[in-house]
């Protein structure tokens, strides 16, 4: 799991790395040199909405700390999820996915979330800006790239258990941010997830459906693995549901980091589909 494939890929990696970065300095430039005027025409007003404006919203920011905070996830995330799609030699599924991130993914978080604050809190007419949902809808596609490598080396079966146990590990991490203790129905959570993996894949071994000719060590450095990877989605997603809503008057759109992480795995596990027909 852990081993590259052909050693060409690793001269050409910096190729696709400089593309990733090249989006992260288009955000540079817009922030620095566009003036203040445009970027809030740019931005998506709940008050005036218009159709461009569901698009280039990610792509203004509030001020250089709102900014820096969505580069670092990006370029993070975003590096990290295309070496592991080359590692998978699925490259064209990472640009894909990218291109519809970028494109199509601040249309569906905005007009999610507008069509949320409409039903359920029409007195409320925000402006909204920043690259956050396109980093988290990146999360949900680091999280699906996980999946298929585990798939691909260990078989179905064991993918659809780890994902099962990250997918309540993950809820059990919000639960904790938000209660600020670990309760009990966390820390419940958590346990009922990693042991109902751990059973889970023990009886497919027994049923003959893991692969079995990989020595116990390359197992434990395989499950290391993807257990720094799940760390990795796991400190995105508390960078992105944090423990105060509002700092110096801006408030954090966690419901539209929320959609755009699972619009993000929904988008990456399409692409992952259609790349298969």
């Amino acid at each position: 799991m852990t081993s590259w494939r052909g050693g060409g890929k690793r001269a050409s990696a910096g190729v696709g790395i400089g593309v990733l970065l090249g989006v992260a300095a288009l955000l540079v430039g817009i922030h620095a040199f566009l003036p203040a005027s445009l970027q809030t025409r740019l931005a998506f007003d709940h008050d005036g909405p218009t159709l461009l404006s569901l698009l280039t919203a990610a792509y203004v920011h509030v001020d250089d700390a709102h900014l820096f905070g969505n580069l670092v996830g990006y370029v993070v995330v975003a590096s990290v999820t295309y070496l592991l799609c080359r590692q998978l030699d699925r490259e064209r599924w990472f640009w894909l996915t990218t291109a519809l991130l970028l494109v199509a993914l601040p249309v569906l978080v905005n007009l999610a979330n507008y069509l949320a604050l409409a039903t359920w809190f029409p007195w409320m007419e925000p402006v909204n800006r920043g690259f956050s949902g396109v980093v988290a809808g990146f999360g949900g596609f680091l999280l699906v790239t996980v999946v298929v490598l585990v798939a691909d080396d260990y078989g179905r079966p064991v993918a659809v258990y780890v994902t099962e146990a990250t997918l309540l590990f993950l809820l059990a991490e919000v639960t904790l941010i938000y209660t600020g203790t670990l309760s009990l129905l966390a820390a419940g959570v958590a346990v009922l997830g990693l042991t109902t993996a751990v059973m889970g894949i023990r009886l497919e071994r027994r049923r003959g459906t893991v692969p079995t000719e990989r020595s116990r060590r390359q197992v434990t450095v395989d499950a290391l693995f993807v257990a720094s990877l799940v760390a990795l989605v796991a400190v995105l997603v508390y960078g992105l549901f944090p423990t105060t809503l509002v700092v110096d008057g801006r408030l954090t759109n966690v419901f539209a980091h929320g959609v755009g992480f699972l619009f993000g795995a929904a988008l990456a596990t399409g692409t992952a589909l259609l790349e298969r027909v």
